[in-house]
């Protein structure tokens, strides 16, 4: 009867603190906008994604891959999510010029939803749309024959596919180690709101190593 009850004992504790040891380790799990330019399967040249990263080692142990779309949509509030659960406006918080204009309402699962964007937005948000332009000297859907190439599809690192020592050195500053990892939080939208600036861009432009 004793060793009875001392295992169901032993049972209750160690189902307590396997519990309390899973809602510990998701508390330190905190989530974050995020994008890199270092494409993944079925993603175009900038990856988006929501990440989880661990605040007691600060590396990422969640990530959750997303739409261009969709990622504008999470950052300006429009949609909720487990890295803006109070529908902040990022963009306006962090004065980036970044437009958003909706298609009409649509039925989806018997519920009206608005979560598609006009092309019309791409000029709008400039940002977003410049972010290749940090690792490449030219878009990367050119081949290595091209020879006219408009101003549109050049970017602003120093050699065809990768930034120089000096440029990834300046990137560091928004929260990174090389171009090729994930940018978030504060330093991603400091980031944003640095593109914007012109004479950022001439700036980066000529960091040459």
């Amino acid at each position: 009867m004793r060793l009875k009850l001392f295992i169901s004992l032993m049972l209750i504790i160690t189902t307590t603190l396997l519990t309390s040891f899973k809602e510990n380790n998701a508390n330190d799990i905190k989530y974050y906008l995020a994008f890199r330019i270092n494409p993944s399967p079925g993603t175009g040249v900038v990856t988006y994604a929501m990440i989880g990263v661990d605040t007691i080692t600060k590396k990422i142990v969640k990530n959750e891959f997303m739409t261009e779309s969709n990622f504008v949509m999470y950052c300006k509030g429009i949609y909720k999510s487990k890295a803006n659960p109070t529908k902040i406006n990022y963009f306006e918080e962090y004065e980036i010029d970044c437009g958003l204009m909706l298609d009409d309402p649509i039925m989806k699962g018997g519920r009206i939803v608005q979560d598609t964007m006009h092309e019309e937005m791409k000029p709008l948000c400039l940002p977003i749309y410049d972010i290749w332009k940090l690792k490449y000297s030219i878009h990367p859907t050119y081949g290595r024959g091209a020879s006219v190439v408009p101003d549109e599809d050049k970017g602003w690192a120093t050699t065809r596919y990768r930034p120089s020592h000096k440029q990834t050195l300046a990137l560091q500053f928004y929260g990174v180690n090389n171009v090729d990892d994930f940018f978030y939080g504060d330093g991603m939208f400091k980031l944003f709101k640095d593109m914007q600036d012109d004479e950022w861009v001439e700036t980066y432009k000529g960091l040459l190593d």
